[in-house]
Parts: C-alpha cells; structure tokens; sequence
C-alpha cells in the first residue's frame, strides 16, 4: 500500500492502491462535460435512491463498479461517506468483489472526520485559522462563566462550560449567527430567561473577540468553511473525475451544499438512503424516518419522482421493504395480499434485560454455525451490550465492540482518580484503596500485597484506630513492616500542600508524579503502558500544556473536577474482538454496516429512540428563531438509522418488559410493527417463531432454582445467652439471628476501616463530652473549656477538621446553655448500670452505659445524646427501641429507687440552634410493662424450640445489619 503524499495541484488524482502491482502511470479517461446550466427535463441523471430493505453499502459498491469506465477510472473516483466505520465498511465490500487481478481503491472520505488534507484539488485552508484547542475552549470558557454573578465554583462552572460548548458547535455546525443570541430573550420571558442572557452574551459579544485574539477558529466552523470552499472550488472548476457523495440526508448546511454543487458536477452522483417515491410525496412529521431527505429535496428543489430508483443486481426484499414503509406510515396499515412473512424480522420480547442479553447471545451463537457473513448487534442501551459480552464468555466468544470504555473507568484511570482523592482527603480508607490497586507496588506485587493485608489486619483494623497513629505503631510493633511503608509516608507526607487555592497546572504536575511514584518502578513506569496507559499520558501532557487556561481551584475541587475533564477524552476501545464476526455498534456506528445477520437490541422508549429533551439554554421558539432544529427531529434521524437496517437476511428485534424492575414502553417502531402484523394477521398465521426465551431459560438451569427459605437456628438452652446489653436487646427485638450469631457462633465483625460520617461523628461527640462533663460538669459550665478540650479531638482526621468542628460549636453552646438550665444538678457520666433478674431458675443480666444521669434530690433524668435520627415514640413504646427504657429501669432497680426517673433525648445536630431536648413521656406503669416486656421476651428464646429468626419484620429491621450477608435476606425474601 501507497503511503498518502501531498499532491501537486496540477496532478489531481490521489490513490490508494490494494493487491495491485506498482503503478507508475495512470492513463487519464477523458469525460464527456455536461452544460450544468442546461434545462432538466425528467429525473436527474446523477441522483439515485435505494430503498430501505437493500444493503446500501453493497448497492453502492455495485453502482460504483458498474458505472466505472475502467478501472483507473473507479481508482480516480473521490466518494463521500457519513462515518469512518463507513469508510472500513466500503473499502471491504470491494475487497470482497475484487478478482484475482487486484483492485484500485476509490478515494472513500469521511464526512464526520472531514480533514483539509483530503482534498486535493485546491489549497482549501490557506486563510482559514486552525481549530481552537479543546481544552484551552474549555478552559477559557470556564473562567468566563466565573466571572458572572453567583457562579464561584470550578467545578460547576466547568459544567456549565462543556454546556455552552456543546451550543457552540451546534451553532457553528449549522452555520448561524451567535449576534442574534442577544435579541432572543424580550422582556416577555420569564426571569430565568433574562439569566440565562447573560450566559449566551459569552458567546455572542466575548468569544469570537477570544477567537480573534488567538487567531484560531471553532472546530466545527472550520468544517464547515472547508466543506463550503471546496463546494466553491468545484463550482469554478469542476473536477473531470467522479465525484460521489452516498448516505447522508444533509442535515448540516454545508454537507447539503456540498450534495448540491456535487449535482451539478459533470460526473457528480449522489446516492440517497431509504427513498421512496410514495412516501416522500406526502407530508412528513419531524419524527418521521424520511423527513430529513424530504428536507434534503426540498432545499435541492428536487421533487421524489426526479430521484432514479437504483437497479439492484440482488435478491429482491419488496416484502421487507412493503412492511418498514407501512409501519411508518401514518394512516393506512394494510398490507398486500402478497405479502409473503419470510423476510418479516424476528421480534423477540424477553422478561428482563439479562433475559434479552441471553437471547441475543444465543441467537449470535446459531448464528456462528449456521451463516458465514458478519452478525451484528446494533444497540443504543451500553449496559445490554455489556451483559451480551459476557454471556458470549460462556462460549469462549469475543465480540468487536465499537464503542469503548471512559477513560476515567479503564484501570488507570481509576487509580489516578484514587489517589487524587487520597491526596485531597488523606483518609485511611483513601489510602488503603490506592495500595490496593493493581497498579500500585508494581515493583514486587506479591510482597507488596502481603505487607498491605498485614498492616490492615494488625495495624489499621484496631478499635479506635486513627490514621495519624499508623507510623508510630508500625515503627514500634512492625519494624520490617515499616522498611516497607516509609517509602510511602515519605511519598505522601507533603499532601497536606495541597490545600486552599492552587492552580490546575501544580495540581495536575504533582498529582501525576504521586503517581508515577506510587507505581514503585525506578526505570520505568507502570502507569504509562498499555492502551488506557498511553492515552493517560496523553490527557496528561495535553493538560499540562494548556492548564494556564483553567480558573484556580480549591484543592477539595479537584478530584471531581479532574474526572469531568477525563470525561472529555475520547474512550478507550477494547482490541480484543477485532478481526471477530461478531459486533456490537451503537446506532450511529450502524450507518452503511454490512452484516449478514443484524440484531436490532434494546428497542425501548428512552433507549432506542432516546428520551427527547429540552435545551438548557433555549427554549423552543428561541431555538426556532435562531434556526436550531426542534428536539424531535432526533427521533426522525434516530428512525432513519433504524429502517436503515432491514436489509439484512436475517433480522432479529428484542427488548425486554422491565428493567431494574421498572416496567418499560416499547419502543414506537415496535408497537407500529406489532400493529402491522395484528392489523394483518391472516398473513402472518403460518410463520413459526423459534422459542428463544425457553432455550435462554433452559441454558441457565432457571427452572430448577428454588427459592431459599430463611434461616431457623434453634441451639439448645445451655448454648443459648444468658448476658446482655441494652442494645443487645433492641437488636433481639428487631433481628433474633444477629444475638444467635454474636452470643451463640461467637462471631463479632472486624473493627471498621471507615464507619459512615454518621457514626464516626457520633462516637467522636461522645468521646468529648464524656471527659467534659467529668472534668468541667460540677462547676460553671463554660463554652471555652468545651472547645479547647474538644479542638485536639477534631484535629485528627480531614473529615472532622473539614466538616464536623463547625457543626460541633454550634452543638458546644447550646449544650453549655442547657447545662447553665439545670443549676445544682449532680451530673454522671458513662455510668454503668447493671441488674439481674430471674426466670424459671435462669439468671439473666442486663448492662449498660447511660451516656448521662442527671441527678437531683427528687429526680434522676436519665439522657441519651443522639447524633442521627431519633426513634420514634411509636418504636419506644412498642419495645422496638428499648435503649432508653431500659436504661431508666436499670436506675430503678439500682440504688436509685427514691426519686422518680424521667428520660430525654438529646438530639445533638450541630444545626440552629446546635441541639435539641425531646422528653420521653413515662411513669411507673410504663418502667413496669417494660419489665414485663423484657421478661416475655427472655422467657421465649429460652425455649429450645424457639428460632431465631432473621428480621422476622422487614418493616423494623436494623437500620445497620453487620449480619445481613449471613441471613442472605436478599435472597429469601425475593429481592434482587
């Protein structure tokens, strides 16, 4: 193969040469040069129309050989195609039609990848300034969003710039004015609208002045300049080879520009995708699959009987076609008498999505054996063709999958996101998941992993651990433990630098050397291998470049706003599947496939077609007067992609009824086709349907799954505990299994690496005011010595010094209010209470730790701080929040039994005002049925016949459940 090499302008003709010998001269064809200014009279000679139902690529490779006066004709030949995958899909069909003698190529050009160096004929790009770097428009427009009122967040503003980037290129894509964003908005629009002004002035009055100033154009208004100068170019001097444009309905102005002068060319043709005479003579709504083209001969003004049908040399599908234009249709539904259900697709419905994904599976497994032709999946739903990849693995089957994984999801990506976050939040979980990846210690990874399993296990899994304890404890209980880690100490004790203001640029350079680091390779790195590698070290050098164009940044900012710009690169595409017969396309990839058997998947409302949305910026009269198509016209284009399939010989439709458990709308082009065949039933009586669902069913044993019935343990009475603590009881109450697998299995969960925030704040207020009130409790409260005892105790990790420590001031003055309230009252606190009591020769005993007593001569109150949700007096008084009752029966039975015992929960919220007191209403009666209550309940569970049961009442389950991997209730009680 030729390498591409720049042309003179007086040798037009550029090749690419397959399975030919050298060539060292071509023999120049001469033309025959039609007047273009001539009066039509009929069809154009050079516009032709295939139907849906035909294989457009094969038609169009045909077409192009048949109407090649030789062979260094068809290699001068300069063809227009939608897509680059358009482009791989044409080159191989010829391929196939190629003999023995070998093939001269046409020049095939993608029209979404539309480069200046394509074009030969003339210097297209001379006055035309280069693109503007994505990132530095990404950047620039960040920080000028910055600078309007109420928008001081990067990360937000980084949002509503890729917004107003993606408006730009719509903008540019279609050539309109960015000045008449400034009249759209009238004083009669809302409020909102008037805002929304003030964005769109970005883009009207300060970014062309910004292209200006940097002398670069928007990547789209280059396209479309080139596209537009060499339709000029072609206008003045019009090539003598030909000149094909073939699949697109020109919805961009410049490509229908460019179809126009093409035309008009002395050997243009242009090739129309699922035309039809009858169709696109009626009137046609935005949804419509023929209303762009009906557009496009519109603006050609070109009426549908001007358009030559194209002769096909294969197999004819007119009842295929016959059923896609009456399903479109939108009056008639009836069908010919003719019709034959042979090439009526498949339509599968299935029960769930991994049902669907089973069939699919299936369906390309029969497929391998019985066809030998490309078998496509074309879905627009990611995580169907996901599930499709991995049940092809229970037959060793790799699928090419065009689209590809983010960046920021591939595996070095997500260990750059972790060890962003770690060094922003430096907490141990943080850390832990950064060693833990597989990119790290790659040095020597066995040993590496070894002494992170024992650090954790030893070490960092204590109870009351806290991360700045883990170099000492190392160092003095672990010193080979510690060789190892100070490497990694010494790597990460400068995290705290990065705190407050940075900018991206010091950001993103230390960040990426932690990285480089961590990998622990001398000469070299881990990090930048492999695919997903390369193209980080890419992202990272790229934005290293153009990171002064970026606003600063509070440091917390930076992992989420590193991530929206790893969003932006291009996705990393899974190699393994290439050279296969299986693929999965997305819809746009789908265009002028060539497949043998084509499996249309996830047809939906939401999936295929998507979900139509409004505009952030305009609304839909703006849009209209701007010029910007109405939203629905991507239903049109999405159901042009979708007829555009029925060519193939063998065609499947699948969706499933529920996804996620959420019940799901067929998509409109199923229910149309649904319609057709009840409206023509008669017809369709004697075609037999395979029953995929059935043998999907029978692949994975489903029939014989029985459902689990839930754990019964009934250990014997002596096995059965006879001491508790009151919040054992509550958890008896709520969950029997989890007092059977902690007192009778003995089994007690690890000590957490990471409690929720939740639960960490809660131990850490009553961790401070216990030696508070002990200390401080019986002379004058005062808030000072509150927080000077509690600041150390805040210090020690990011999270309580981030988030927590002000929550916690508001908390210390009203807490100091409420003690100044209650005057000559004698306060205990964490005092410990105890009592036995005596069923049927048993001894059972009952502990727990009052968080405080509040004490006078008359009364004792006894208070439970609470720094989450408090339980309900429904739950308190029913017994399934028995902590505080409980708790006050223990003051009766102890040497408190004079004064009367009252209850409060002390709601610690760290909101205004800092706190609140709910008293717990009770009295004798109540202490008594909670004694009674206590007693029926130990009596029961000393029956050996008595089980406990997992969360007998899912309504009142624990709200945490450390056991609830033991009780699998997900799987008895019928949840997924």
């Amino acid at each position: 193969m030729f390498k591409q090499r720049k042309v003179i302008k007086d040798k037009p003709i550029r090749l690419l040469i397959e399975n030919a010998p050298l060539l060292t001269a071509l023999e120049k064809v001469p033309c025959l040069c039609l007047n273009r200014d001539m009066k039509r009279e009929g069809p154009y000679p050079n516009l032709f129309g295939i139907p849906f139902g035909k294989h457009f690529s094969r038609e169009l490779v045909q077409s192009l050989q048949n109407k090649a006066r030789s062979p260094f004709d068809l290699a001068q030949t300069v063809v227009f195609v939608p897509t680059i995958r358009g482009v791989s899909i044409l080159k191989k069909i010829f391929y196939q039609n190629a003999t023995n003698q070998g093939l001269l190529l046409p020049r095939i050009i993608p029209l979404n990848d539309f480069r200046d160096d394509f074009i030969l004929e003339a210097d297209l790009d001379e006055s035309i300034p280069p693109p503007v770097n994505k990132w530095q428009r990404l950047g620039l427009l960040t920080q000028m969003v910055l600078k309007i009122p109420g928008y001081t967040s990067p990360p937000r503003a980084l949002k509503m710039a890729e917004s107003l980037a993606d408006l730009l290129d719509e903008i540019e894509l279609l050539n309109l004015d960015t000045s008449q964003l400034e009249t759209l908005v009238s004083a009669d629009y809302a409020e909102h609208w008037q805002v929304t002004l003030k964005f769109l002035t970005i883009i009207s009055q300060q970014w062309p002045g910004i292209l200006k100033e940097y002398q670069v154009i928007g990547p789209q208004a280059r396209t479309h300049t080139l596209l537009t100068n060499l339709a000029k170019e072609w206008q003045k001097n019009p090539p003598t080879h030909r000149i094909v444009i073939a699949g697109t309905t020109g919805t961009v102005p410049a490509t229908a520009h460019l179809i126009k002068t093409i035309l008009s060319l002395p050997r243009g043709e242009v090739y129309l995708s699922g035309f039809s005479e009858e169709s696109l003579q009626k009137k046609l709504s935005l949804s419509h699959p023929l209303y762009t083209l009906s557009c496009l001969l519109k603006f050609l003004n070109v009426s549908p009987q001007e358009v030559i049908p194209l002769k096909s040399t294969s197999i004819q599908r007119s009842d295929r076609q016959q059923l896609i234009y009456t399903a479109m249709k939108e009056d008639s539904l009836d069908l010919p008498s003719s019709f034959s259900p042979v090439d009526a697709p498949s339509m599968v419905t299935c029960k769930d999505l991994r049902t669907e994904a089973r069939v699919i599976a299936l369906i390309m497994r029969q497929a391998i054996e019985t066809t030998t032709g490309p078998i496509v999946l074309i879905t627009a739903h990611q995580n169907l063709a996901t599930w499709v990849q991995q049940e092809l693995k229970r037959w060793d089957l790799v699928a090419d999958r065009s689209d590809g994984v983010p960046l920021s999801q591939t595996p070095v990506g997500t260990f750059v996101l972790l060890v962003a976050d770690y060094l922003i939040f430096p907490t141990v979980s943080n850390f832990l998941a950064v060693l833990k990846h597989p990119l790290c210690g790659q040095q020597n990874r066995p040993k590496h992993l070894k002494n992170v399993r024992k650090m954790e296990k030893d070490v960092i899994r204590r109870p009351e651990f806290e991360f700045h304890q883990l170099q000492s404890l190392t160092q003095h209980e672990f010193p080979d433990l510690y060789n190892w880690l100070e490497p990694l100490l010494i790597l990460v004790k400068d995290a705290s630098l990065l705190t407050g203001k940075q900018n991206l640029f010091d950001l993103v350079n230390y960040h990426f050397k932690t990285c480089e680091q961590l990998t622990q390779a001398e000469e070299t790195y881990p990090l930048w291998k492999q695919e997903d590698g390369l193209a980080m070290k890419n992202f990272y050098q790229d934005l290293l470049d153009k990171a002064h164009y970026f606003p600063a940044l509070m440091s917390t900012d930076y992992p989420s706003f590193l991530k929206k710009l790893m969003e932006k690169e291009a996705k990393i595409h899974d190699q393994t599947g290439i050279g296969s017969r299986l693929q999965i396309l997305g819809v746009l990839e789908a265009r002028l496939v060539d497949a043998e058997v084509v499996i249309l998947g996830g047809l939906n409302e939401g999936s295929w077609p998507p979900t139509v949305t409004e505009d952030f910026w305009l609304s839909r009269s703006m849009r209209q007067s701007l010029g910007l198509p109405l939203p629905e016209r991507r239903l049109g284009q999405s159901a042009h992609y979708f007829c555009g399939c029925f060519y193939a010989p063998y065609l499947y439709l699948t969706r499933s009824e529920e996804e996620d458990g959420v019940p799901t709308l067929p998509s409109r082009w199923w229910q149309r086709l649904e319609a057709v065949h009840l409206k023509n039933q008669h017809l369709f009586s004697n075609s037999a349907a395979i029953p995929w669902q059935a043998w999907a069913k029978a692949l994975t044993g489903e029939e014989d799954i029985q459902a689990l019935p839930p754990p019964l343990p009934k250990p014997p009475t002596k096995a059965r505990p006879k001491h508790f603590s009151v919040t054992d009881i509550e958890r008896w109450m709520r969950d029997p299994y989890g007092i059977y697998a902690k007192h009778c299995l003995k089994l007690s969960p690890l000590p957490e690496i990471s409690a929720s925030s939740a639960v960490q704040q809660g131990r850490l207020i009553h961790k401070v005011l216990d030696p508070y009130i002990k200390t401080y409790g019986q002379e004058n409260p005062s808030v000072e010595n509150l927080l000077n005892l509690a600041f150390p105790f805040f210090q020690k990790n990011i999270l309580s010094q981030t988030f927590w420590w002000q929550r916690f001031q508001k908390i210390a003055y009203w807490f100091i209010e409420q003690l100044h309230k209650r005057q000559g009252t004698s306060f205990l606190s964490e005092h410990r209470l105890e009592a036995s009591i005596t069923i049927q020769n048993q001894t059972f005993t009952l502990r727990a730790i009052a968080d405080r007593l509040d004490k006078t001569q008359d009364l004792i109150k006894v208070v439970d701080y609470k720094t989450g949700s408090l339980p309900s007096m429904q739950d308190i008084q029913q017994g399934f929040s028995p902590q505080l009752p409980l708790e006050a029966w223990l003051v009766q039975q102890q040497c408190f039994a004079e004064p009367a015992v009252a209850m409060e929960l002390w709601h610690l919220t760290g909101k205004e005002p800092g706190g609140k007191i709910v008293p717990v209403n009770t009295d004798l009666e109540f202490l008594k049925q909670t004694e009674q209550g206590l007693r029926r309940l130990l009596t029961v569970f000393m029956d050996s016949n008595t089980p406990y049961l997992a969360c007998p009442n899912p309504d009142v389950s624990p709200a945490y459940n450390e056991y609830a991997h033991l009780e699998r209730l997900k799987e008895w009680q019928g949840r997924s």
